[in-house]
């Protein structure tokens, strides 16, 4: 019998909901990372580490995720179950995300 082992890594995300009207969202929002080597898949972004409700007006909401090694991040995709419209920008973003979020996300641990 043999057995594959697959490297767990963490991966730290960083969204600040920009500080203007309407920027907020309470709906459910996932997060899938695009790496050189492969995807995250969709990720519920369900427990900010810094605040209990999330993506409030001039917040930044941290979020730590597990997955697979990706490789560099390349881009992002950020969708929501549509449970709350608002003004929140969703879609695919290579590198920076301009208007109503701004997004960082690295690698905690390395191999």
């Amino acid at each position: 019998m043999s057995f594959t082992y697959i490297s767990v890594l963490r991966y730290c995300v960083v969204i600040y909901t920009a500080n203007v009207k309407e920027a907020s969202t309470a709906a459910n929002v996932s997060i899938t990372l695009h790496g050189e080597l492969s995807d995250s898949g969709p990720r519920p972004l369900d427990d900010s580490l810094t605040h209990d409700t999330k993506w409030l007006p001039g917040q930044a909401d941290v979020f730590i995720l597990e997955c697979a090694l990706l490789g560099d991040i390349e881009s992002v995709t950020l969708e929501h179950d549509g449970t709350d419209k608002g003004r929140c920008l969703f879609g695919t973003f290579s590198k920076k995300i301009q208007g109503f979020l701004t997004l960082v996300c690295f690698r905690l641990n390395y191999l």
